[in-house]
């Protein structure tokens, strides 16, 4: 008995896997590989000073957007963190009135937003 499983990915649509050629697994690994995760936008959206998006994501009910809120990414900072790194007082201001920003969160280094520079 064979099985399928889907998997939605946005370049590809939906692919179901049972047998993939050598091509399929190549456009299948490109696709993963530019696929964001929700708190990696988030992320980028603050460091790019993207106010709009930001305050879109921050609208959001979606439970992964309350983890993705103090999601640190590859380099151990935050939303919070780059907003400080920044001095974009208008992201801080969005960040700050939401209950769900951890002001305390550290990077790995043990910076808080207060010691980024």
């Amino acid at each position: 008995m064979i099985t399928h499983k889907c998997l939605s990915i946005s370049k590809l649509g939906p692919i179901f896997v049972s047998k993939l050629t050598y091509y399929h697994m190549a456009e299948l690994a490109t696709a993963l590989e530019f696929a964001k995760t929700a708190a990696e936008e988030f992320i980028d959206a603050a460091a790019c000073g993207d106010h709009e998006g930001v305050s879109a994501l921050l609208s959001s009910p979606s439970i992964t957007m309350a983890e993705s809120i103090n999601a640190l990414d590859k380099d151990g900072r935050s939303a919070f963190h780059y907003a400080c790194l920044n001095d974009d007082v208008p992201m801080l201001t969005l960040l700050l009135n939401d209950d769900r920003t951890d002001v305390l969160l550290t990077s790995p280094r043990g910076e808080s937003g207060l010691h980024m520079r």
